[in-house]
């Protein structure tokens, strides 16, 4: 007699509709993007009040003056210049700009010998280039503290929180198709589960975004996010479909 094949894995889909892996994957990338630009926008409208207060330019102002000077723009974390011992001056940022600035004034080969070079062995050995390569750029500094609070915290809890709450599309869900629903059927996500989605993303990152990853093996397709807000990510043909009440 044969036996049974036996199904280690019974999956079991929250709803018909339910999107996979890459497509959710791609939209959240596409609204990380839309997070960084309409960070940068707010941070940079913020330099220009400021600088406007003080005398200064702002970043936007020195974007454009270094565009009617046919200047390049290199946007870092953290710039220092050649030779100065700030607390920037330490930063990955920092190293990045100066092989930048490098790549255009050396031969491949000296590229290379470079590219293995810490910060400080930059500065010394390359001192003369470097500085000539901030003439010709216009290099703008972001504090990372308070970017990363304004992208992370404010910017992007306010996106998916707002964006969860009003329509359950963000969007890079608008672009590609798909919809944030409540599992037990509700019309529309409350203000506190979509905090709790918003939330999710961030013990979802954990452990390598094992959490995103879930969607894998998870007996019904969701994600660990899905799994704290009780939602999950279906596709839109015409109207979403919404799950019958448990």
């Amino acid at each position: 007699m044969n036996s049974p094949k036996r199904k280690f894995l019974k999956r079991r889909k929250a709803h018909p509709d339910q999107a996979g892996l890459i497509r959710r994957g791609f939209a959240l990338g596409s609204d990380m993007i839309m997070i960084l630009i309409i960070s940068f926008v707010i941070y940079a409208g913020g330099s220009e009040i400021i600088g406007w207060m003080g005398g200064e330019p702002g970043i936007f102002s020195r974007i454009i003056h270094a565009k009617k000077e046919d200047k390049s723009v290199i946007v870092t974390f953290s710039v220092g210049k050649p030779g100065e011992e700030t607390e920037e001056g330490t930063s990955e940022g920092t190293h990045l700009t100066y092989l930048t600035i490098l790549e255009e004034q050396l031969s491949p080969q000296e590229y290379e010998k470079a590219r293995e070079m810490e910060m400080h062995e930059l500065e010394y050995a390359y001192y003369e280039e470097l500085e000539a390569g901030r003439e010709k750029r216009e290099i703008i500094s972001l504090e990372e503290g308070r970017f990363s609070l304004l992208q992370e915290f404010i910017v992007g809890y306010l996106y998916f929180v707002l964006l969860f709450r009003f329509g359950g599309r963000t969007i890079g869900k608008l672009i590609f198709g798909l919809k944030v629903i409540d599992l037990k059927g509700k019309k529309h996500l409350g203000w506190y589960q979509s905090f709790e989605r918003t939330h999710g993303y961030a013990a979802s990152a954990l452990f390598s975004t094992l959490g995103y990853w879930q969607v894998l093996w998870d007996a019904e397709g969701l994600t660990m996010h899905d799994k704290i807000a009780g939602t999950t990510v279906v596709r839109v043909r015409g109207r979403a479909k919404l799950p019958k009440m448990r």
